[in-house]
Order: C-alpha cells, then structure tokens, then sequence
C-alpha cells in the first residue's frame, strides 16, 4: 500500500510540474498612454454598454424578414432597437446563407456603422 501511495504522490508532482504554466511575453508590449486611454474609456461606460459591446449578433437579427427572396435589407428598427437600446457590439455578416455583392456588403456595413458612431460615438 505504502508503494501505491508513494507512486501516486510521485506521479501528481510529476503531473502538476509539467502542467505549471510559464511566463510569456506579451506580443504587443504595454504601453502605458494606451492603457490610461483604455481605462478612461471603460471608466465612461455603463455597465449596459459593457455588456453590449461583449455582445455578438447575425446579421439576420436586424433583416427585414417579410419576403426572403427579396432582396436583403436591414430593417431601421431592428437596427435602433439592437444598436440604440442594447448597445451591440459585434454583427456578424452571414445573411441567410446567401452571398451578398460587394457593393450590398459597403452598404449594409455603412449603415450599421453609421448607426453604430451616431450612437455610441
């Protein structure tokens, strides 16, 4: 028993040892102008807009739905309610599954941005 006991004892150490994390440089190094800048900045924002800045959201939460072999198209109020009233943060761009040309694309992200600094800045 005492052999099992000691085996075990000796496997966890040798176990927790190479599990033990290293120190690693960070790959961008920190400069305190930016960090000051980045706390001002969080210290500005609610904990609402917090949350909604972590937030991320498809691209369909804000479409028109009404007819789906129309056109895509945002639809305003969805935009207001999800950018005004819950402060998202991240859209992704996968609308129905269907490519969008690249000029849908410039405007579609125009407009969300457009929103996006009209509200949040």
């Amino acid at each position: 028993m005492s052999r099992k006991l000691i085996l075990f004892v000796a496997l966890s150490g040798l176990v927790s040892t190479a599990m033990a994390q290293t120190t690693v440089a960070p790959a961008i190094p920190r400069d305190e102008n930016i960090e000051k800048k980045v706390e001002a900045l969080l210290e500005k924002m609610t904990l609402e807009v917090k949350i909604g800045q972590m937030t991320e959201l498809t691209i369909d939460v804000i479409t028109k739905r009404d007819n789906p072999t129309k056109e895509f198209q945002i639809d305003d109020a969805l935009l207001d309610t999800v950018i005004g009233k819950y402060k998202v943060g991240s859209i992704l761009n996968v609308p129905q599954g269907i490519a969008q040309s690249k000029e849908k694309w410039e405007e579609i992200i125009k407009k969300i941005q457009d929103k996006s600094m009209k509200t949040m800045g």
